[in-house]
């Protein structure tokens, strides 16, 4: 079974501990195994703790939640790739990153637009899959202006899971789908059964590279910062 730890700040901590994300992840047929969530901490002290947080067990994939604590500069963005770096390079498989959520606050919420923004390139270019906090919470009742409350990190869960679960499971089954349909009618419609089998091979290879290839968007709100 395809294993995921949750890593990073208070957001992941109520994603973990109030949303039941173990949960979300189960009916996905994924296997939750803890990770590392600490309020207040930055993606340098969680770097500190990867060695041993590594070390301890290697799942295939891992959720991130990182920069509501930080502001945008050179240091934060070194440490942002770093830590997607060292995942992949410590043999995790897929690295999803939740930028942070907004808040109602105005002069906060200028704030995490600006990390979130700036943090999408980076990890991006160190191999992570990115995803908008700011959209995938949103809508979501706050408890204060930084967290959710605890029935909004249920609601967060389930769309974070049900947001990165294709991608992790390797794509929609719309290719076998494809693939299957096409056989069919190469069975019913036996005169046509070579340009059939062409034509659905063709079909299914060219969604299946789009799935693979294609970013995770989330289902529910359209893509943004």
């Amino acid at each position: 079974m395809t294993t995921v730890a949750v890593i990073g700040d208070s957001q992941a901590q109520g994603l973990v501990f109030y949303g039941n994300i173990s949960d979300e992840l189960a009916a996905q047929g994924l296997q939750f195994v803890g990770g590392y969530q600490q309020g207040g901490a930055t993606t340098r002290q969680i770097l500190a703790r990867l060695d041993e947080l590594l070390g301890r067990t290697i799942p295939d994939v891992v959720i991130v939640t990182a920069g509501g604590n930080e502001t945008v500069g050179t240091a934060q963005a070194q440490a942002w790739g770093e830590l997607v770096s060292r995942l992949l390079a410590g043999g995790v498989r897929q690295v999803f990153w939740i930028s942070p959520p907004a808040s109602p606050e105005p002069v906060r919420d200028r704030g995490r637009a600006a990390v979130s923004e700036a943090q999408r390139p980076v990890v991006e270019a160190a191999g992570a899959t990115w995803i908008s906090g700011r959209v995938t919470a949103d809508g979501i009742a706050r408890r204060d202006e930084v967290h959710l409350t605890n029935s909004g990190y249920r609601e967060w869960a389930r769309r974070v899971v049900r947001n990165i679960a294709p991608a992790v499971r390797g794509g929609s089954y719309l290719p076998w789908i494809v693939a299957l349909a096409g056989v069919a009618a190469a069975y019913y419609l036996r005169p046509y059964r070579a340009p059939i089998l062409i034509v659905t091979a063709a079909a299914t290879a060219i969604i299946y590279r789009r799935e693979r290839l294609a970013p995770t968007k989330t289902p529910e709100l359209p893509r943004s910062n």
